[in-house]
């Protein structure tokens, strides 16, 4: 009896140190991705994210494998956030545009500041935020012309869409999240990606929020 008693608590102990670990796992990620920027590193962490819905409008190569690609994720994104993304026919009714074509294109055509960057990168994209840390627009690219790989382009279209969301920095840390800052050719979100995208899209999780107000709403959430 007492053996089995000593075994039942051993294992409680485990499982809730387990538990402890991955609470931990995700408040770290979620600090270094969300609250840190690939290309802009601000003084003040704060969130950044989408309170209006994002009307998307895709220009340029508008192939079909891509544009069902674009359609599968933007699904899959919907779901996780309960945030609404929608296509949309015309670029006047968009607050984001995804190109697909060249870097050069891209700069020429959408963003002009994507000169400084594109020939070191296959996809870029760039968000205008309110002070309050709220995106309202943004723009994307992958560059379909010159990459040869489907893998890679589907694997870059993630990647960019997912963080114009406002999970805006790369990381070290895991080599199959699609946040992974060395090239890879993951085409799908671990379970750590799918809850730092469901943890920004929290009712609770407010646009603004700088270190230890997210840290207060994390303990909580976990």
């Amino acid at each position: 009896m007492h053996k089995h008693i000593l075994l039942a608590t051993i294992l409680l102990l485990a499982i809730t140190s387990i538990q402890a670990q991955t609470k931990q796992e995700v408040k770290r990620y979620f600090y270094e991705v969300a609250l840190e920027s690939e290309f802009n590193k601000q003084r003040v962490k704060r969130i950044r994210k989408w309170v209006k819905p994002i009307n998307y409008y895709i220009q340029g190569e508008k192939d079909t494998v891509w544009v069902r690609e674009i359609d599968q994720i933007t699904r899959e994104l919907v779901k996780l956030t309960k945030h609404p993304i929608r296509k949309v026919n015309t670029k006047s009714k968009a607050n984001c545009i995804i190109f697909l074509g060249s870097g050069q294109e891209y700069a020429s055509l959408v963003e002009p500041t994507a000169k400084l960057y594109y020939k070191t990168n296959k996809g870029l994209f760039f968000t205008s935020q309110k002070a309050s840390g709220e995106i309202y627009r943004a723009s994307m690219y992958v560059d379909v012309v010159t990459l040869r790989s489907t893998k890679a382009i589907r694997h870059l279209l993630r990647e960019e869409l997912t963080q114009l969301l406002g999970l805006m920095n790369d990381s070290a840390a895991y080599p199959k999240s699609i946040f992974y800052k060395k090239w890879s050719y993951t085409t799908s979100y671990t379970a750590l990606d799918k809850r730092l995208i469901q943890l920004l899209y929290h009712p609770a999780i407010k646009q603004g929020m700088q270190t230890q107000e997210v840290t207060k709403v994390l303990d909580s959430l976990l």
